[in-house]
């Protein structure tokens, strides 16, 4: 029965194979740098190492903007001819106060800051 007041970070298979009969780990925990195959009861060893490749946080560019463009245009003109005026001002406002949150963190990441 594994520990389980260990202060490792939790980490689980995806997947792995057990190396001795085939059966697929994924979702079985890593204890000691090994998982136990459920189907034969062996060992499976797992080299644990940090990757070389840096981590790029992803980017919601232009392409995104883009998309909830058009989003928008294609789900805000209908609404416009089904919504009374006042419904349709408050969320006009809505989608500005947004966009005014979200435009300072896009224009950095366009500039490069």
């Amino acid at each position: 029965m594994p520990d389980s007041s260990s202060t490792g970070p939790n980490l689980f298979t995806r997947n792995a194979v057990c190396e001795h009969c085939g059966y697929h780990l994924s979702g079985m925990p890593i204890i000691d740098e090994s998982t136990r195959c459920p189907e034969c009861g062996k060992l499976t060893h797992f080299r644990l190492q940090a990757s070389d490749k840096p981590v790029q946080p992803r980017d919601r560019g232009m392409g995104f903007a883009v998309t909830v463009g058009i989003f928008l245009l294609a789900v805000g003109l209908p609404v416009s001819f089904l919504v009374p005026t006042w419904a349709l001002g408050v969320i006009v406002l809505a989608l500005a106060v947004a966009a005014l949150a979200v435009a300072p963190r896009m224009v950095r990441r366009w500039i490069g800051l």
